[in-house]
């Protein structure tokens, strides 16, 4: 957690970053969810010649984890280097 007003650097990201090493998973099942949602939503739209209409804006989704992910330790946390060197091992250095 970075204080209100501090300057938010390279550095600083690189000591305060972490990343949830396997949280893809859980992200493929939302927007699969989501997906659907839309789906759904698209078959209640209104013909022009229904007696009632239903008018609907575009769906926005925003991502939003739940704090226990980051507490409970149930999904592995790492820190920025270790993303990086996660990474360089994956598809070799830069």
């Amino acid at each position: 957690m970075v204080e209100e007003g501090v300057w938010v650097d390279e550095k600083l990201v690189r000591q305060k970053a972490l990343f949830l090493r396997t949280i893809g998973s859980k992200l493929e099942d939302k927007f699969k969810e989501a997906q659907e949602f839309r789906v759904k939503q698209q078959e209640i739209k209104s013909a022009p010649s229904d007696d009632v209409m239903i008018d609907s804006t575009d769906l926005q989704i925003r991502l939003r984890l739940n704090k226990k992910l980051w507490t409970e330790g149930t999904i592995p946390i790492i820190i920025f280097d270790q993303l990086i060197e996660l990474l360089t091992r994956a598809v070799g250095p830069a």
